[in-house]
């Protein structure tokens, strides 16, 4: 297996999600390079979201907009938003790369579905024909 090859310049926050995405696909047994422009996209996201949450941490989940008329509105952060989406698109690449507990175990059933199926044919191709009355 070679070294994940890297598609766009990241950051320290999704260099190391980047890392555990293709340590997770190398324990599977598949080689990351195959995956790698998803992983970086997901991984992309993974900063998004962390720089979303810091702007949360920092200026809290409601801002204060000073009005034209000098009222105070109470606004959600947009920073909110952005984490949300943000979530949920991580959320669905880990879906996408088999790496949720549904998603791995839906995974291993094709797996375990695909080596019946080619059990089946090996052994119709080394059992001996049976030939019957149609055969003849």
């Amino acid at each position: 297996m070679t070294k994940p090859i890297t598609i766009i310049s990241k950051s320290r926050n999704s260099n190391a999600f980047h890392k555990l995405l293709c340590d997770a696909i190398s324990a599977r047994g598949d080689d990351p390079n195959e995956f790698n422009p998803f992983i970086t996209l997901v991984s992309s996201r993974f900063e998004l979201y962390k720089e979303a949450q810091a702007h949360i941490e920092a200026d809290g989940l409601i801002l204060a907009q000073t009005g034209d008329k000098r009222q105070i509105r109470k606004l959600e952060n947009p920073a909110i938003n952005i984490a949300d989406k943000a979530y949920r698109a991580i959320f669905e690449g880990l879906k996408e790369l088999g790496l949720t507990p549904k998603s791995k175990a839906a995974l291993q059933l094709e797996n375990a579905e695909a080596k019946q199926k080619r059990d089946e044919l090996i052994k119709a191709i080394h059992s001996k024909p049976e030939i019957g009355e149609d055969d003849l």
